[in-house]
Formats: structure tokens, sequence, C-alpha cells
């Protein structure tokens, strides 16, 4: 209700437009429920090669993104990377 109440002060959409380029798609259309980042990494690696960044950097604070407004969610796995 509160929340309501504020997007009606400040005049925001409820609904948000985000514009990916290609490796935000890829992760988008990754997250699942079940693969790792480490698996969604390896998809860009092998999508991009060494034109990706090679280490987590961008992934990561991509999913921080997403992470923050709610969209995704993070659970601890015991899987081990493959």
């Amino acid at each position: 209700m509160a929340e309501r109440f504020l997007r009606w002060l400040v005049n925001k959409p409820l609904v948000s437009d985000l514009e990916l380029d290609k490796a935000g798609s890829i992760v988008w259309l990754a997250i699942d429920g079940h693969r790792t980042v480490y698996e969604i990494w390896g998809m860009l690696n092998q999508e991009f090669g060494t034109n990706y960044d090679p280490d987590y950097k961008r992934l990561i604070l991509f999913l921080n993104y997403l992470n923050k407004k709610g969209w995704i969610a993070f659970s601890n796995s015991d899987r081990t990377p493959q």
C-alpha cells in the first residue's frame, strides 16, 4: 500500500523497461533457477570468447543489479563447477 502511494507521489510507473545488449540477453535467458553463476559465465565465454571480460566483474554487477531490483534471487548450491 505504501509502495503504491509512493509510486503515485513521484509518478513512477509500476513497470520498468530495461534494454539489454547481447550479453545481457544471454544472461537473462540463462537464468532458470538451476544454472549456477559459473555456468552462465561459461555460456558467455563460449559466445564471446576472449572478447568477454575474463573475470566475473561484469556478470556479477549485472546479477547484483537484477537482485537489487527484486527480479532474481540467489540461492546457495552445493554443486561444484564442472
